[in-house]
């Protein structure tokens, strides 16, 4: 531990995993979970780097930090803190400074319109095979904003991990590489975390000497905040229970009352909208050419096939063609494209129709809701709800911590 000895701070960087029923990994940040587990941590000071892999290897060096009080810098303490908290209860540290708290203190994350164009040699436009140039925006939090915008670095430092995870494991959609890093070979998984590690000691490095020649004090604003982080971060780690049968009926009577709203609505309309029906499926049959073709298209709507012909009281184009063109209502406000405007807030230019309209959708985003929360219990009959402390440039808090 002699790169521990002597320093000013240690910079620390999990990355982390949930180990399934049949052995094997995927990556998650989820530190509530029983089968949670840590996978690798990098340690960044003045004089260098350690990593280990390995629970029992990251706990060793943790207890030593922990038994010399040395001051800790994350990016991101509600998860190191969950991490710490959940895998090693025991172990003490003394959290130094966050950060993503800084950056957000520094700058708010920075001007939304603020990027930079970068070349993407993956794709290419013209018929000389030019590589693409995209804006990459620089506003926000995350470790890999927060390097280019402020310390000016001029490569991701993830760009040879999530390459490699593009590259090798074909079920990654582009910009989900981070649920993949478990299937990192050993080097560059090290190499990635290491990187995360010393690019968060340069950041506390940089803003510590910006607030020092500005004789400005963070440690107030950062006691706070720390604070509020563990609170929330523990309360995440408890949940909030969830009554999921009770949950399940309330689901499926709000379901009917949105099916009930749907029947009223079509009853209402029944002349206009069996007049719009059989003019789609007019459209269908004669939609292909041949005889042949418009024959069999009948066959399958007389037969009850899925032919899409029904009037979709969610489609605003179905809307339009209701309201405007067969009830000749005159809508007072439109898109920005000037279509008829069907936005909840507009609701009421169409008129009684508009009225159940707006009534379903606020159904509709409570069956949302309770669907949502439903699913997010399946696990242990909690909710483990987030909130994000460093989120706003007002200093609100946000969902989805």
């Amino acid at each position: 531990m002699e790169l521990l000895q002597d320093i000013e701070c240690v910079a620390i960087d999990y990355e982390t995993v949930r180990v399934l029923e049949d052995g094997t990994t995927i990556a998650s940040p989820d530190f509530w979970y029983p089968d949670f587990r840590v996978l690798s941590c990098a340690f960044a000071t003045e004089k260098g780097t350690i990593y280990r892999e390995g629970e029992e290897a990251v706990g060793e060096v943790l207890r030593y930090i922990a038994d010399h009080k040395l001051p800790v810098v994350v990016h991101n303490l509600g998860f190191e803190w969950g991490v710490t908290m959940c895998r090693y209860p025991d172990v003490e540290i003394n959290w130094l400074a966050d950060t993503m708290r800084l950056a957000q203190v520094y700058d708010l994350g920075g001007k939304e319109d603020l990027f930079e164009w970068i070349t993407d040699p993956d794709e290419v436009l013209g018929p000389e095979d030019e590589p693409t140039r995209k804006r990459y925006p620089l506003s926000g939090l995350s470790l890999v904003k927060c390097a280019r915008r402020i310390l000016g670095d001029a490569e991701d430092h993830k760009k040879e991990a999530h390459d490699w995870i593009y590259t090798n494991v074909p079920e990654c959609k582009k910009g989900k590489a981070g649920q993949y890093l478990d299937k990192l070979p050993k080097d560059i998984l090290e190499r990635y975390t290491v990187a995360d590690a010393i690019t968060t000691l340069r950041l506390y490095e940089y803003f510590t000497m910006q607030f020092r020649s500005l004789e400005y004090d963070w440690t107030f604003d950062h006691n706070l905040y720390m604070s509020t982080t563990k609170w929330v971060t523990k309360s995440k780690i408890r949940g909030i229970k969830v009554n999921r049968e009770p949950l399940n009926e309330y689901k499926k009577s709000v379901k009917d009352e949105i099916l009930f709203i749907e029947a009223e609505f079509r009853t209402k309309f029944e002349k206009e909208i069996i007049e719009l029906e059989f003019q789609k499926t007019v459209d269908y049959i004669l939609a292909v050419k041949t005889r042949r073709g418009q024959l069999k298209r009948m066959r399958d709507y007389l037969s009850g096939k899925d032919v899409k012909v029904k009037f979709n009281v969610g489609s605003n184009t179905q809307l339009a063609q209701l309201f405007v063109d067969k009830l000749g209502i005159v809508p007072k406000f439109r898109t920005d494209k000037g279509s008829p405007s069907f936005k909840s807030a507009m609701l009421s230019q169409w008129g009684e129709g508009g009225e159940m309209l707006k009534q379903r959708r606020k159904r509709m985003l409570v069956l949302k809701q309770s669907t949502s929360l439903y699913h997010l219990s399946a696990d242990d009959g909690r909710w483990h709800a987030g909130l994000r402390v460093a989120a706003t440039a007002s200093g609100r808090l946000a969902g989805g911590g």
